[in-house]
């Protein structure tokens, strides 16, 4: 494995994360899972790899139109990736037994496309009449979620490089993943993990949330997160 193939293989891997993101932007969903699930498998075949890598990992953030229906506020930013090749350095490194995945940039760029495919599983089924139904799928949603958020926390144990700019990425992806995970919870009548969600965000909406997600998004997800109750409760109200 040269270093020219590497390079490669990660530019496969963003290129393929952008890919995932245009098609979410033009409502093909399933092509974007294709591409999204693409850059995933590379990411995992380098990080089994006995290389570091070390790049400038740029981030910048797009959000998706509304090509589906929801009757409730869902995060729509999807994350594109960008990296110079002539700054990227890759480094032999001993196995620890311990880890089985790298500290590094490739473990960030591993967390956007989960982060992504997350998104356009969401998408797919959002504006069905049959959501209730499609309990595997869903199962599918919440398992990405769950994952994009456990790559975001184990990010968190080393980000001590991480730029100001990649903190509040990171903020607001998980501010939007919670949004999200409680919407859906909610259309499927779970209104116990609904509630769970959102009361975890409600004293995280203020100034410093406001700033890192833009008005908009802040605005959607206040209102979730205050006025997604339990039909009976909101009746009674």
């Amino acid at each position: 494995n040269n270093p020219a193939s590497r390079e490669m293989n990660v530019e496969h891997v963003v290129n393929k994360n952008n890919e995932g993101v245009e098609f979410l932007y033009s409502g093909r969903y399933r092509a974007a899972e294709r591409s999204f699930r693409d850059a995933i498998f590379n990411c995992k075949m380098l990080s089994h790899s006995n290389y570091e890598f070390h790049f400038p990992l740029n981030l910048k953030t797009r959000t998706i139109p509304c090509k589906t229906s929801s009757k409730h506020f869902l995060y729509r930013t999807a994350v594109i990736a960008s990296f110079d090749r002539k700054h990227l350095r890759t480094e032999t490194q001993l196995k620890d037994p311990q880890k089985d995945e790298h500290h590094d940039q490739l473990m960030h760029l591993k967390g956007v496309v989960a982060y992504n495919i997350s998104l356009a599983n969401h998408f797919s089924i959002m504006g069905s009449s049959h959501i209730k139904s499609h309990k595997a799928k869903f199962e599918l949603v919440l398992a990405m979620y769950q994952k994009a958020l456990q790559t975001m926390n184990f990010q968190q144990q080393f980000c001590e490089k991480a730029t100001a700019g990649e903190h509040l990425l990171r903020d607001a992806m998980f501010l939007g993943i919670v949004n999200n995970i409680g919407v859906l919870n909610y259309e499927i009548d779970d209104y116990q993990h609904a509630k769970i969600c959102f009361e975890t965000l409600k004293p995280l909406m203020n100034r410093a949330s406001l700033f890192v997600l833009g008005r908009d998004a802040h605005r959607g997800i206040l209102r979730n997160a205050w006025l997604l109750e339990e039909p009976a409760t909101a009746a009674v109200a």
